[in-house]
């Protein structure tokens, strides 16, 4: 079928997003680049292109996974697309034309082309939050567990940084139904509150504490580092 005929079944956007990147379709109607001396690149069919967005056909031009698409087509509100031009920097474009989500709160630019190199490098993905009777809650309904294989996040006896008094049973409780949820290997830091509670006692209240994959701890003087890791070590943690 004829490629222009094609297009006509298609919003604006996704014509120049086609346009943009020569993109043909084959008599299997699957948008494809043709090179004359490479192998055919074969990006999405055209029932796809007529049902998803712009920002999804773009994403899989540049090979993400489907669940950052979901992910994204989601909370596109909290992202402005942008491209970046020489002698000008980061300028607002429109959503086919996009290299870059700049991420509405932080300002911060994410570049599209990188999203994907993350476990390619051979990086674990990872996050990190605090006051977890509030976050890991929220972590555990979103789609953001789709993004990472890791979370840290305070604990300790005091619950410093944690958004509660004591870590009582009842809390404690509340963190393991949290942390079952998420599914992710744990990383926990505080652990010592900054001095407040000594390794002995810090570590002999984690121990038990079977979610707990590992321990990052902050150490100042070389003393501190053979005692707190001596016992790290003797638990096994």
């Amino acid at each position: 079928m004829n490629d222009e005929i094609l297009k006509k079944e298609l919003s604006n956007q996704k014509i120049k997003l086609i346009e943009k990147y020569s993109l043909t379709c084959s008599d299997e109607m699957i948008w494809e680049f043709r090179h004359d001396k490479y192998h055919t690149v074969k990006y999405f069919s055209h029932k796809f292109a007529q049902k998803e967005s712009v920002l999804a056909l773009l994403f899989y031009i540049n090979r993400l996974c489907y669940a950052k698409i979901k992910y994204f087509d989601k909370n596109i509100d909290k992202y402005e697309p942008h491209k970046y031009i020489f002698l000008k920097g980061f300028c607002k474009c429109e959503m086919y034309d996009m290299e870059f989500l700049k991420h509405k709160p932080s300002g911060k630019m994410i570049d599209i082309r990188n999203l994907k190199e993350i476990k390619n490098r051979g990086y674990i993905p990872a996050i990190e939050t605090r006051t977890p009777f509030k976050n890991l809650p929220l972590i555990s309904e979103s789609n953001l567990c789709e993004y990472f294989d890791v979370i840290m996040f305070p604990l300790n006896f005091y619950g410093y940084m944690m958004d509660c008094n004591f870590l009582n049973k009842e809390n404690k409780d509340k963190i393991s139904f949290s942390v079952e949820k998420i599914g992710k290997k744990i990383i926990v830091n505080r652990t010592l509150a900054t001095g407040i509670l000594k390794p002995q006692e810090a570590y002999d209240f984690i121990k038990n504490i079977d979610y707990v994959d590992c321990v990052c701890v902050g150490l100042a003087k070389e003393s501190e580092a053979e005692e707190t890791l001596g016992i790290i070590n003797k638990f096994k943690l």
